[in-house]
């Protein structure tokens, strides 16, 4: 091993075997003779590696099995490994088949995978879930990373060029790795800095609420809040108005590209040889190509208009983009572009989740909107303090994000052997963290919308779905489930634009709860494709009178 990369030994070694088996003397040997009997060699000892691998892990689990008889674990759910990987990369199987598997074997459960492949545990329980996102230096537990080929398919959406999301946390180096990235864009990212932009979010609102208003038939409610979700990124984030651009509705076309290209992923996860079907459109990430080229046009837009001073002192996440010294322009391209497709999808389908399940319950909407009314009674503009005391509308969001969790599972790899319950997950076993399943664990009808769940918690919540994750002795398994519960990640790899998207939540669903009446036409699609998405949820839509009470 010390020498794999060692020609003239390696060499010097296929000789001797050359010599010994064959009992022939290599002095002075015909060049086709020898050339053909070292090849043959070589490719014997390349056939035999796979064979030894497998060997060794057969009779690594074979000396498991002999010296630990009495060992057990969670249960096994009868399905395969192929059967696994191509139900959770189908995006509209994978919440019913792994909510099927979580009901049956319970919070954590085994797969069945062949003897040479590493174990799965599917894990849908906090205080597990915890050990894996975050670690625990007391119990020896370090953070757990995503498996490698998580991350290569996460970089095909910058057409394989490393980004802040597919840089693997402890594989790279201290210079252009994933926390040198996301050190750079955190400030901006900061709650300082987003309420200065709150005129900009502000002012998209406000055209979110006269479409809405003027509409006179039926629109498709994930669309419309999608686009304006990513008008909003970009006008708060990157300092580029998208209604600038009047030839073409550019939100919509990123939108599409980045839906694009985020289905061709999860196809490639459960089939890894379609990436060479490569006369197909999606196949050759079109839409992520599309996006890079978005990308780049909006950092020369930007770019074009201001003055090198003005770069230098710009707080946002452009300002901090142009101003990192990234290797090269096509690096900092695609970090732009992973920005654009991770900053506004995940957000908007949360604002729809949650505005369908509010419309479909006029009781709980009453409740919003009497809060409302009483912080805001003239409907105008909200200002950071008026934001802050929506206690029930913090509630409504919490309950968004857990029963419809924009990120309903994610890929780990155990560095060590990690504590569950009352046995071990071995080190090396691969574990999907479920989410979806997860917030439902613990929960008294955990199907119903219900915000008032959060007010029940006593102590250590914080409002707009973040959670202290502290000690939960003595509290029953629902406020040990919401205690613990996180709709943003945990651990040092958390979304870094977090406090953007709460502020976005905040701001649209209590305008919209307050000002616009919405009547559901047809209900959505549930859709995953990376993240949950509700598709196609139909609404029609008219101003809310002004005079009108609190009461329906």
């Amino acid at each position: 091993q010390r020498h794999y990369d060692d020609t003239p030994i390696v060499l010097s070694l296929i000789v001797r075997i050359h010599r010994t088996k064959h009992h022939c003397s290599l002095q002075q040997p015909t060049p086709s003779l020898a050339c053909s009997k070292m090849v043959s060699s070589s490719l014997r000892l390349i056939a035999a590696v796979p064979v030894v691998f497998v060997s060794a892990k057969l009779v690594s689990k074979l000396l498991n099995t002999l010296l630990n008889p009495t060992r057990t674990g969670p249960p096994t759910a009868n399905v395969g490994l192929l059967k696994f990987f191509s139900q959770i990369a189908n995006p509209q199987q994978i919440i019913p088949f792994l909510l099927g598997l979580h009901k049956t074997h319970g919070h954590v459960y085994r797969v069945q995978t062949p003897m040479f492949c590493p174990e799965i545990f599917v894990v849908a329980d906090w205080k597990t879930l915890d050990l894996i996102l975050e670690g625990n230096k007391q119990l020896g537990c370090e953070e757990a990373d995503k498996p490698a080929f998580a991350y290569r398919a996460v970089s095909d959406y910058t057409l394989g060029i490393p980004n802040i999301v597919s840089k693997m946390t402890n594989g790279e180096g201290p210079v252009h790795g994933w926390a040198w990235a996301r050190k750079g864009l955190a400030p901006a990212f900061s709650r300082n800095n987003l309420y200065k932009q709150l005129d900009a979010l502000q002012n998209e609102v406000e055209r979110m609420v006269k479409n809405l208003q003027e509409s006179s038939t039926s629109l498709n409610l994930t669309h419309f809040v999608n686009v304006h979700v990513m008008r909003m990124l970009c006008a708060s984030m990157f300092l580029v108005d998208l209604n600038d651009i009047p030839e073409r509705d550019a939100a919509s076309e990123i939108i599409n590209w980045s839906d694009s290209a985020l289905i061709e992923v999860m196809a490639r996860l459960s089939n890894p040889l379609r990436k060479f079907k490569f006369w197909g459109p999606s196949v050759r990430m079109q839409g992520a190509d599309d996006l890079m080229s978005e990308a780049g046009r909006m950092i020369e837009m930007y770019s074009s208009k201001r003055s090198e001073e003005e770069i230098q002192k710009c707080p946002s996440a452009i300002g901090h983009l142009l101003r990192s010294p990234y290797p090269d322009e096509k690096t900092r391209t695609a970090e732009m572009s992973i920005l654009l497709l991770a900053g506004a999808e995940t957000t908007a389908h949360s604002i729809v989740f949650t505005l369908w399940e509010m419309f479909k319950n006029p009781q709980l909407l009453q409740k919003a909107r009497s809060e409302l009314d009483a912080v805001n009674p003239l409907r105008g503009a909200w200002d950071k303090e008026k934001l802050a005391s929506l206690e029930y509308i913090g509630n409504v969001m919490n309950e968004g994000l857990r029963k419809w969790p924009t990120v309903p599972f994610q890929l780990r790899f155990l560095p060590q052997d990690t504590p569950c319950g009352d046995f071990l997950l071995p080190k090396g076993s691969l574990c999907p963290t479920f989410f979806f399943g997860a917030a439902r664990t613990g929960l008294k009808d955990p199907e119903r919308f219900d915000p008032d769940r959060w007010s029940k918690l006593s102590g250590g919540q914080s409002s707009g779905g973040q959670t202290s994750g502290g000690q939960t002795v003595g509290e029953d398994a629902e406020q040990d489930t919401l205690r613990r519960f996180s709709g943003f990640s945990k651990g040092k790899r958390n979304c870094v634009g977090k406090e953007l998207a709460l502020l976005e939540l905040k701001l649209i669903i209590a305008t919209l709860i307050q000002r616009i009446d919405l009547d559901i036409v047809k209900e959505p699609e549930i859709f995953a494709a990376g993240t949950l998405k509700p598709k196609e949820l139909m609404v029609t839509a008219s101003a809310r009178p002004s005079g009108q009470a609190a009461n329906l």
